[in-house]
């Protein structure tokens, strides 16, 4: 939540809220709630990076005996707040029969259930109290606000920079500086902004180089690559006050996805990537962690998805098909080696913005020629300009399906390395009518021989082309 929202509680609110802890709490003298410690719940909850916060009164030793709880949990403009009495360990699986289970060690693992929970409507015991944004309280404020709501709009950037000049501010400087870079390459300028960057840029952040690295662009923070499997609060804050639009996770941990689904800025997000850490070989997302991503919607904005050596599998082409409309605007998909099978390149195939994307990488994931058969035997692929399939092991015959392909007349770079095509695929593909708007294919580790090198070179000339026979 950014730091000017707040939740207000007017006598009517706060009234309620006491007519529920009543009932909680019961007649009872131990094991119960007060009115302040509710309230803390619900500001605590307002800020928490899974989005919930809750309390008991402490568990019973005597599993008949009833005890307090309390539940807070933040949605898009509300938080939902309720206070309820279980028996023995009191958690709010145990006081709501709604929420199927608890876990006590990852707070994370809970939130599906108590979002779940909060969305129920018609429920008298559940309290919606709204979440208030205060304006800007200065000029600074106001263009910091203005550039977050408008990244692309260069005009609030111009206005910063020079009230930032004013004060005597090096950001002001930095931000002008990259603001000309973005119009016209210069080495002098570019040379100046490196040692603004050098001698201010991890105060500007806030965040250690063994967390994240960012890029800046136009003067903020454009890009975040993040080295731990969840959204930190140094990275929340940073990119809750940065017009970050791109970020890169690299861990070798499981990613806990729900830290990151819940951020209030991620609807500016355009670009998401998750790559496991090569020194381990380990993954971060699996397919229960996509599902976690795709049911938010605030991802509707995002363009570019990424999962490298990430074992989503077909049950994560499976959770796409069911949150297809949380991406209505993805033009860019790339699951490599992401274990899926023929089966799950049909499910993709299915999904009905899978013909809008433009790019589409399912590269090193085994799938053989079916696999193929199952992404453009429906005449799939009208609007891909790339398109990757290398390591798929589809053969000559993967690749006569590819040549049978009429529908990717857009295509303009098409990668199958190491998939034993022959000579033969080869031919097909490049003979192929609707395929003459290809500039870029890549043949790497392919036994096309002298016959196939030569009709590489007849078609592209040396550089377009990437082949090798090993």
């Amino acid at each position: 939540m950014p730091p000017n929202a707040r939740v207000e509680l007017d006598d009517s609110f706060h009234a309620r809220l006491v007519t529920l802890l009543d009932a909680a709490n019961g007649n009872r003298r131990a094991r119960r709630l007060t009115v302040a410690e509710l309230e803390a719940v619900l500001q605590t909850a307002l800020s928490e990076p899974v989005g919930y916060a809750w309390k008991s009164a402490g568990d019973s030793p005597d599993p008949r005996s009833l005890t307090a709880v309390c539940l807070a949990v933040r949605l898009d403009d509300v938080v939902v707040v309720s206070a309820s009495s279980a028996r023995g360990a009191a958690t709010p699986a145990s006081a709501w029969h709604d929420i199927p289970s608890w876990n006590v060690v990852n707070a994370g693992a809970n939130t599906r259930h108590v979002r779940a929970w909060a969305r129920r409507r018609e429920q008298p015991d559940r309290l919606h109290v709204p979440i208030v944004r205060d304006a800007p309280e200065t000029t600074e404020e106001s263009l910091r606000a203005e550039i977050l709501a408008n990244p692309d709009d260069d005009a609030p950037r111009h206005v910063l920079s020079d009230l930032l000049i004013e004060r005597g501010d090096p950001r002001g400087e930095f931000i002008a500086l990259q603001l000309q870079l973005e119009a016209a390459p210069d080495e002098a300028v570019s040379t100046r902004a490196k040692e603004l960057l050098n001698a201010h840029g991890d105060g500007w952040v806030g965040l250690s180089r063994d967390e994240a690295l960012p890029t800046f662009r136009r003067g903020f923070v454009e890009s975040l690559q993040i080295f731990e499997p969840l959204v930190s609060t140094a990275v929340a804050e940073l990119c809750g006050r940065e017009p970050v639009r791109a970020l890169r996770f690299v861990t070798s941990r499981r990613m806990e996805m729900h830290s990151l689904s819940l951020a209030p800025w991620l609807p500016r997000i355009h670009t998401l990537e998750f790559v496991a850490n090569n020194r381990y070989g380990l993954a971060g997302v699996t397919a229960d962690a996509l599902e976690a991503l795709l049911e938010t919607s605030s991802i509707r904005g995002l363009k570019r998805l990424v999962l490298r050596d990430q074992p989503v599998g077909d049950h994560g082409a499976a959770m796409f098909a069911q949150y297809a409309s949380s991406l209505p605007s993805l033009r860019a998909l790339v699951l490599q080696n992401a274990a899926l099978t023929a089966r799950g390149a049909r499910t993709l195939s299915g999904i009905r913005w899978f013909n809008r994307l433009e790019e589409l990488s399912l590269a090193d994931n085994a799938f053989q020629v079916q696999g193929v058969e199952a992404l453009v035997g429906n005449g799939a692929g009208r609007s891909w300009k790339t398109l990757d399939l290398s390591g798929t092991a589809m053969g000559n015959a993967g690749a006569f399906v590819i040549a049978r392909a009429r529908a990717m007349t857009s295509l303009s770079s098409l990668f199958v390395a190491r998939n034993r095509n022959g000579p033969n695929g080869l031919a097909a593909i490049l003979d192929a009518p609707h395929l003459a708007s290809l500039t870029e294919v890549d043949f790497a580790g392919n036994p096309i021989a002298a016959a196939g090198r030569e009709k590489l070179a007849a078609r592209f000339g040396p550089a377009p082309h990437r082949l090798d026979d090993r």
